[in-house]
């Protein structure tokens, strides 16, 4: 990204954010690949345009190239690193390797453990396919062994974009038990010790709070992506002409924000919720799933039959703590 797309970008987006909080997520393809003399301009600009407000970065990496340097930056400036880990070497290795064709879980753990001296917060980026889903409570412990505090998962699965099921993805039922088999571990050995997001957001959207992942949240088109040359989309899932919403250099982020295209498809995720849906008990949490999983017949999302067993046993476990 060239230094005024850049600055432009960064001043656009902390003016834009309401309150005193401005968070920016770096992300990719893999984001360290722009090198660490981007990132240090990134800070210097921030602190110009931040007129107050408290700046917060975290960077989304598969932590290849996170040297002593790397880290020594990230820690000086606060830094929170989401990084993508699958759970145990076997697991990790099934789908991500180096170019070379060797595994990578070695490199991931070797930059692992120095994010850890530097005291770095690391959140697992977990992804869910078939060399994990069926032993979670194996691979999520060795994660947590290992030190991770914070989850994130992500399924595999059939997109509107590629349709096609492919051996690695996972079916609505594997996933749902997956994150039971999960929950009710976490439930006894790590409430309070262990953040995990899908139960956040159930929790959040359980008392009547707006769900915190954006997957379960009634509209789209609140988290923007901006590419390199100031290309703005309304979702990083949708990065195609459909949807593209304008360049920051033409446009201010509050003015595509509030664009009729970015409305349209924000509002098109509830618009298009199927009956099926609207008829849930689980509706409230759900709001029917991204959007580009809804590939079932009936315009459901094919996580649908997983989600509805998740959130039965979460709502259980709570009405029994109530009762």
């Amino acid at each position: 990204m060239a230094d005024d797309v850049l600055a432009n970008y960064i001043q656009q987006y902390i003016e834009s954010t309401a309150g005193d909080d401005v968070r920016f997520t770096w992300q990719g393809g893999e984001p360290t690949l722009a090198g660490l003399s981007f990132y240090q301009k990134v800070v210097r600009w921030q602190k110009m345009f931040a007129d107050g407000k408290r700046i917060h970065n975290d960077i989304q990496t598969n932590g290849l190239l996170l040297n002593d340097v790397w880290c020594e930056f990230l820690a000086a400036n606060n830094w929170g690193v989401n990084l993508s880990i699958d759970g145990d070497q076997t697991a990790h290795n099934a789908h991500r390797v180096l170019n070379t064709g060797r595994s990578s879980y070695a490199q991931t753990y070797e930059s692992l453990e120095r994010l850890q001296r530097a005291n770095i917060q690391c959140t697992a980026l977990v992804a869910i396919h078939q060399a994990n889903v069926h032993e979670p409570i194996k691979h999520y412990q060795h994660l947590v062994d290992l030190g991770f505090r914070r989850f994130q998962f992500s399924p595999l699965t059939q997109t509107d974009r590629s349709p096609e099921i492919q051996p690695w993805h996972i079916s609505a039922k594997e996933y749902g038990n997956f994150l039971v088999h999960i929950f009710e571990h976490w439930q006894r050995h790590d409430v309070g010790s262990v953040s995990i997001q899908d139960f956040e957001s159930a929790y959040a959207t359980l008392n009547g709070l707006p769900a915190t992942l954006c997957l379960h949240s009634a509209t789209c088109g609140n988290t923007f992506v901006v590419l390199k040359q100031g290309e703005v989309y309304s979702c990083e899932h949708y990065v195609s002409s459909e949807y593209f919403l304008g360049n920051i250099t033409r446009k201010t982020l509050n003015e595509m924000q509030l664009s009729k295209e970015n409305v349209s498809f924000g509002i098109e995720k509830t618009l298009n919720l199927p009956e099926a849906c609207q008829q849930c008990p689980f509706v409230s949490q759900c709001q029917g799933g991204c959007r580009r999983h809804r590939l079932a017949e009936d315009g459901r999302n094919i996580l649908c039959a997983g989600y509805k067993v998740f959130f039965a046993r979460f709502n259980a476990a709570f009405a029994d703590r109530e009762g």
